[in-house]
């Protein structure tokens, strides 16, 4: 892997195991546009699928992944 690893807090539409939750004081973490890493523009899309295809796998981890372009 490339570039840089971040640690983002992603508001999704279904219910997540307690460990892939975000603490309740924390904001989004995250802003598009902007100097530094650019974010997909479909960042809460990809999150959304990831959490649909390997769910199982990313609460093994405690998180999920989404690779930028």
């Amino acid at each position: 892997m490339n570039g840089h690893q971040h640690d983002l807090c992603i508001l999704v539409r279904r219910e997540v195991h307690p460990d892939l939750r975000c603490q309740p004081d924390q904001g989004l973490g995250y802003a598009i546009g902007g100097g530094g890493c650019t974010l997909p523009r479909d960042l809460d899309e990809l999150a959304e699928r990831e959490l649909r295809d390997n769910y199982q796998e990313s609460r093994r981890r405690g998180w999920i992944e989404i690779t930028a372009a």
